[in-house]
This record gives structure tokens, sequence and C-alpha cells, in this order.
């Protein structure tokens, strides 16, 4: 798994090379929105209190609607949590890495 500052890394230095933004999406396997959000604030770098990273088994969540929708709702709870607590700020993105993650992440947003 990425970080969001790897992911502007490598964005930033694909477009450096002359690459589209659908190449450079292509590329990331990420889409094309989530490539122009890391171009334009990757400059002013990723400002964050605290990382979370969350690692999921997509195999048996991503074989049934129902997990998939109880999962991302746990996981937008989990968020929502730590924004109230003051453990993190509200997030502008929520970002999907592979076809498998882009349900959960528009689930979670």
């Amino acid at each position: 798994m990425r970080s969001l500052e790897e992911l502007a890394k490598s964005a930033r230095e694909l477009k450096e090379r002359g690459m589209s933004t659908y190449e450079i999406a292509d590329e990331l396997k990420v889409q094309a929105d989530t490539v122009v959000w890391l171009l334009l604030h990757g400059k002013e770098g990723v400002k964050t209190k605290e990382a979370y990273d969350v690692y999921v088994n997509w195999n048996p969540i991503g074989s049934s609607v129902r997990r998939l929708t109880l999962v991302g709702r746990a996981m937008a709870d989990m968020v929502r949590e730590a924004v109230e607590a003051g453990l993190m700020e509200e997030p502008e993105v929520v970002a999907g890495i592979e076809s498998g993650g882009m349900a959960l992440g528009l689930i979670v947003a």
C-alpha cells in the first residue's frame, strides 16, 4: 500500500516526464480526478496530524456487496470519530487504490 505522499511524488515525476493526466492515472492505477488532486496539492505537501493506514484483505469482502457496504460504513464511522476527537483533519479526498479499492473508497466517501 502506498502513502499519499508517495503517490503525489510519483504523479509529479510522471508529469515532469511529459505524461498526460490519463496516462498518469493508468500508471498509478487511480482515477484522473485523483491525479489532478495529487498534482495540485502535492506542491504544498500533504498536511496530516497522524497517518492512518488501513489494510484490507479484499477477497472475502469484495465478493459480497453486503460485506463491502458494511465495512465501508464502519470505516467511514471510524474516520468521523477521529475527526470529531481532533485526531485528524477532515479528509479532502478518499482514494481507493486498484480496481477493488475504488468501490470501497466510494462507499467510505
